[in-house]
């Protein structure tokens, strides 16, 4: 230290030892930040698209370098007492404010999003398959269809597409005297699909449609992937009407048709499947638009079609925008 007028210790040699130790602390920073950005660079860059994952390796030099930032703005001088105090509030804020988003989604963690992009409601807007949707919402779903099911006033049906590898019968999700339980396409991983799933129901009625998020976005929809454009509804309307013209068919032969009885059609249940992934299409492009009755766990959105009007405004009317 040298001695100034006053006789005390000047501070100069001791800032210029903080401004070379900053330097050094840069200089070890530059090759985390100069990996983070590279590997970013190059995996947003890749086709294979399978999560968030695929960034959390720059997350440790994402925290180191915050660590050093947060170290440099506290040796920065201060002259007023109030700015400190007030970021060390803000400071607190975050972590409380953090700490709380976390809190308030409990038991849902799979379905965390950040209050940024407006919480774990709207995180089926952004990210579906494993960054929300594990197909983990069976019980909440079943926990919502029982208390929906003993408020209604007469038998509510309910619609369920799946993604997911468990199996809904297993928690009890199925018909019961107080309610109706039917399936919709679904994409079920594992080493096999319950039969009452595979069955298709051709003809749809006003009720609640329970879809997974992962169904809701067209990410596993088998016959109808994408965005709804002007083919798919081509080829939904090339179903919908061959749909309504066994509508007017005798019972029996009816039966018979979809069960694929009948030489030439045959392949009905092949058919069928194309309808029901066609009409999951549509129906969810239409429930997309708007906002959801429910979300049981986040991981499903509930949609309400009120009578056969809104039903047939779905599936006949005009198509999604």
């Amino acid at each position: 230290e040298t001695q100034g007028p006053s006789g005390k210790g000047s501070k100069e040699g001791q800032g210029g030892g903080e401004q070379g130790m900053d330097r050094s602390a840069a200089a070890r920073l530059a090759p985390l930040a100069v990996w983070a950005l590279t590997y970013s660079a190059i995996a947003v860059q890749q086709n294979l698209n399978i999560g968030h994952r695929h960034m959390l390796p720059v997350y440790p030099a994402i925290y180191v370098v915050c660590g050093f930032a947060g170290r440099a703005c506290s040796s920065l001088y201060v002259s007023s007492s109030r700015l400190v105090w007030a970021s060390r509030l803000l400071v607190l804020s975050c972590v409380v404010a953090c700490v709380l988003e976390v809190v308030i989604v409990y038991p849902y963690f799979i379905a965390f999003f950040n209050a940024g992009v407006g919480g774990p409601s709207q995180g089926y807007k952004h990210l579906v398959d494993s960054s929300l949707d594990w197909g983990q919402g069976l019980p909440a779903l079943r926990d919502f269809i029982h208390s929906t099911a003993a408020n209604a006033t007469s038998r509510p049906i309910f619609y369920v597409s799946y993604f997911g590898l468990g199996n809904p019968l297993f928690w009890n999700i199925t018909s019961a005297e107080a309610y109706s339980v039917r399936h919709l396409h679904s994409s079920i991983a594992g080493v096999s699909i319950p039969k009452h799933i595979r069955e298709i129901n051709p003809w749809l009625e006003p009720g609640y449609y329970c879809i997974g998020a992962s169904m809701l976005q067209p990410v596993y929809n088998q016959h109808a992937p994408g965005n709804w454009n002007a083919y798919l509804e081509m080829k939904y309307r090339q179903q919908a009407r061959f749909m309504m013209r066994l509508a007017t068919v005798e019972e029996r032969l009816q039966a018979m048709i979809l069960t694929g009885q009948v030489p030439e059609l045959h392949d009905m249940p092949r058919m069928l499947a194309w309808m029901d992934s066609h009409r999951l299409g549509r129906l969810s492009a239409f429930f997309r638009e708007g906002e959801p009755y429910a979300q049981p766990s986040y991981a499903f959105n509930v949609y309400k079609v009120e009578n056969a009007s809104h039903l047939n405004r779905l599936l006949h009317g005009p198509p999604p925008a």
